[in-house]
């Protein structure tokens, strides 16, 4: 069982996938060379943010969780969000135009990911660079996390009083 995040450049075209094994020998690969799974929401407009994620995996669980936040604070400009395939800054460079003013680095909450956001706010000085963190290890976690909450209390359910009883 894999699962395939289909790669294209700023322009829209397939250059290739990215390739994530789900069974038991768990793996990736990215089949393009400098591109990376990335969504665009108005690709009438000019990309000014771009948020910069590890994995699809993570890309994707973060817009679920925040596509309300995302569609209010973007409503008037273009956003990409962009996997990198691990932090390759090769990738990230190859989506980089004039155009693009913020970067939100959303990177694991780890190490490397620590690392590598201190690597865009040096090479990047120039924008504004902003760290995102999931409270987990990565964003699909938060948002498995959530869900968990989400069935744990929707299983609760609340007696309603009568009105004799709102009248005491």
């Amino acid at each position: 069982n894999n699962i395939n995040f289909v790669i294209k450049d700023r322009d829209g075209n397939i250059k290739g996938c990215d390739l994530v094994g789900t069974g038991e020998e768990r793996f990736r690969k990215n089949t393009s060379e400098m591109h990376g799974f990335n969504i665009k929401n108005h690709p009438e407009l000019k990309t000014k943010a771009l948020y910069i994620f590890e994995a699809p995996i993570d890309l994707l669980s973060y817009i679920e969780m925040n596509k309300e936040k995302i569609a209010e604070h973007h409503k008037n400009e273009g956003v990409r969000f962009l996997s990198l395939s691990g932090v390759r800054e090769d990738i990230l460079e190859n989506y980089m135009n004039n155009n693009i003013q913020n970067i939100f680095v959303c990177t694991d909450n780890d190490e490397g990911g620590n690392n590598f956001y201190k690597t865009v706010k040096e090479k990047y000085e120039n924008l504004k660079i902003q760290r995102k963190l999931p409270k987990s290890k990565d964003w699909n976690e938060d948002l498995q996390n959530n869900k968990k909450k989400e069935k744990k209390y929707s299983n609760i359910r609340f007696k309603r009083k009568s009105e004799k009883e709102l009248e005491r």
